[in-house]
């Protein structure tokens, strides 16, 4: 595991830039993790459609470990933060706001705090407006929910966002 975390931060010389890219990393491995028991947990409630994209989201969440392994640091940081975002996005307008993904989505808008310098104003306003904008979208129901679920599987789904 500590191999992982530490994927391409041997070529670094700023500390700063070093934390930035191990906390990537550990954020990456959490959200692979997690994709894993949601595929597991939308499987058992029967959304097969979200299962398969799913492994889309889970291989998008390792790409940032890719990248920071090449040294690529800000492509690996910006991709986890799309990912992010896009996963939330998807399934919030898949399941609509009784799910409780629009809150996560709030969550979201402070990684880019976490991995930029806040000299780097513009992928920082970008990552965070992204997720407030897509919290907008499922709050409001701009696109409509795209699955009719029962309330209880919606407290059950918004349960699980919340323990996870």
């Amino acid at each position: 595991m500590k191999k992982l975390i530490n994927l391409g931060v041997e070529n670094l010389f700023n500390l700063q830039e070093k934390k930035r890219v191990r906390l990537t990393n550990i954020i990456s491995i959490f959200f692979t993790c997690l994709a894993l028991f949601y595929i597991i947990f939308f499987a058992a409630l029967g959304f097969y459609n979200y299962v398969y994209f799913l492994f889309v989201i889970l291989l998008g969440y390792a790409i940032p470990l890719y990248f920071n392994n090449k040294g690529l640091y800000n492509w690996g940081k910006a991709s986890l933060v799309f990912w992010c975002n896009a996963g939330g996005l998807i399934f919030g307008i898949g399941f609509g706001k009784e799910s409780g993904i629009h809150l996560v989505m709030i969550g979201f808008s402070s990684i880019p705090f976490l991995f930029y310098d806040f000299k780097q104003k513009l992928p920082i306003l970008l990552g965070s407006g992204f997720s407030l904008i897509g919290a907008f979208i499922i709050y409001y129901n701009i696109f409509g929910p795209q699955e009719t679920i029962d309330p209880q599987v919606g407290q059950i789904i918004s349960g699980a966002m919340i323990l996870t």
